[in-house]
This record gives structure tokens, C-alpha cells and sequence, in this order.
């Protein structure tokens, strides 16, 4: 924590350089957020990984959504397309063993890029994610691998081994075209079709499987998505809930969520309903 001395001479030398529309103290003090109003144009971060020294305005200026300032100038870091990408697929027989998947995911010696829970007849239906069996309880578990041949090749064939230690019976690799066609239905799942209700609950990554379990319990035919390496949870409800937005969710969801220190908000709401 910083000293509270420091703090105030920060915000002190802040006020200064507001008042005297001096752009380089306001940098060096971290409240260039406070600069936008008079127009001066100011630099943050640089051309390296890592250089922030105090408060990342950065971040906080593309979170405020254009709010607090206009971005004029970007530096991108990029990536290059990886020689391989695939998806290696399981199907838990329930949410407690799905659990104990991903508490393994933790001290596994693969590294995956992606790691979502999937569950409901949205997924049931998706060619990618069934494979060849013939019926599915709805419940998958993918986990996105990428880098080069011989690393995607090793990292899938070893979790194949880790996910037989848990007593996953069957597992199957999504690759190619197929692998890039199911990331992109992950990917656009809040967004697609129609639903009445969609929902995002945010939380610790070891409670995305109980709230998925209290967002079943409340409408049996909903489809979800965690993204369970990060504690995101979105629902599309296939029907508006009989007991209404407001006490389905602080009675219910929110209570659930806020145990996992989280909370839910309302991504979609097409008829308005209370």
C-alpha cells in the first residue's frame, strides 16, 4: 500500500497542474485522467511490456469507453497466427465432476489459451462438441490449445491422460477448420439468436459452477457459457422468469454470485420486462 502522505502530495501536485494546465506534472502525479477538459494532449505507457510506474491510466482510459477522454494513438502489441490451433472437448457426467476437471486445470502441465464450460441445448446441438456420440447430458468442458505442431500435438495428448485420472471417460480433439468454427460460436454465444433474458454473472473462478447449478435450478432449457479460467458465467434463459428480473435476480443469482464475491448484471432485456 502507499503512504498516505505520498497519496496526498500526488493529489495535491495533481490540483496544481489542472489549475495551470501544466500536462507533464499531471503525468508524472498519475491524474491525467483530469486533463481531458481543456484539450491538452498527453502520452502514456510506451513501446515495452511493461513501464507503468503508479497508476495505469491506460487501462483506465479504455475501460472509461471513450467517458473520460478521445484515444488518439494506439501501440499494439501483436501476436502471430499459431502454427496450430484445436480444441480438446470432454463431457462431465455432472457439474461436481466438472469442478473437480478445472481444479485440476490448475496444476496441469499443459497450457491452454481458453478454458470454457459449456452447458444446455445450445452446445447439445453443436456437431463439434457431441462428436460421434450418439446422446449428451448438455455439459462440455473445451479447452482452446495453440502454439506450434509438436506443442499442440503433446498438449493435447497429455490431457487426454490428466482428464482419464479424473475419470473422464471419453475425450475427443476439435482441429482444423472445425476447431476455428466452434472458438467462433463460443465467442459469438452472447450475442447470437434470440433469448428473452441473457445475463452475466462475474465471480471467482471456483464458483462458476455452483451459480451455473442456481441458473438451471431457475430455467431447465437455458444455455450457458463460463469462461471458467476467469469466473465469467453468461446465460441466455429461454423463457422470461414467472417471479420477474428483479427477484430472480438480487433473490436469487445475485445471492449466489455475491458468496463467490461477484455479481450479476443484464447483458440483453429485449422486452423490457421488470
Amino acid at each position: 500500500q502507499k503512504n498516505p502522505k505520498s497519496l496526498t502530495r500526488q493529489r495535491e501536485i495533481a490540483r496544481i497542474a489542472v489549475e495551470t494546465d501544466d500536462t507533464q506534472t499531471a503525468i508524472d502525479s498519475y491524474a491525467l485522467m483530469h486533463m481531458h477538459g481543456r484539450g491538452s494532449s498527453f502520452k502514456g505507457g510506451g513501446r515495452v511490456v511493461k513501464n507503468v510506474a503508479g497508476y495505469d491510466f491506460c487501462k483506465l482510459l479504455t475501460g472509461s469507453m471513450g467517458t473520460l477522454g478521445v484515444i488518439t494513438e494506439l501501440t499494439l502489441k501483436l501476436k502471430p497466427i499459431p502454427e496450430r490451433f484445436a480444441i480438446a472437448v470432454c463431457s462431465p457426467t455432472d457439474l461436481a465432476q466438472a469442478e473437480q476437471i478445472l481444479a485440476a486445470l490448475i496444476n496441469s502441465d499443459t497450457t491452454p489459451c481458453a478454458v470454457e464450460l459449456l452447458a444446455g441445448p445450445t452446445w447439445a446441438a453443436n456437431k463439434h462438441l457431441t462428436g460421434d456420440a450418439s446422446a449428451t447430458n448438455g455439459l462440455f468442458l473445451a479447452v482452446a490449445l495453440e502454439g506450434t505442431e509438436p506443442e499442440v500435438f503433446w498438449m493435447a495428448k497429455q490431457l487426454g491422460t490428466e482428464w482419464r485420472h479424473e475419470g473422464v471417460r471419453d475425450h475427443h480433439i476439435v482441429d482444423g477448420d472445425a476447431a476455428r468454427e466452434l472458438f467462433a460460436n463460443m465467442t459469438e454465444f452472447p450475442s447470437c439468436g434470440e433469448s428473452p433474458l441473457v445475463i452475466r454473472a462475474t465471480m471467482v473462478p471456483s464458483g462458476t459452477t455452483k451459480f451455473i447449478g442456481a441458473v438451471q435450478d431457475l430455467d431447465k432449457n437455458c444455455s450457458l457459457q463460463s469462461h471458467a479460467g476467469n469466473g465469467i458465467v453468461i446465460a441466455r434463459l429461454s423463457e422470461f422468469p414467472s417471479a420477474g428480473l428483479a427477484r430472480t435476480l438480487v433473490g436469487k443469482l445475485q445471492a449466489v454470485a455475491t458468496a463467490a464475491r461477484g455479481n450479476v448484471v443484464v447483458l440483453s432485456n429485449p422486452g423490457g420486462s421488470e
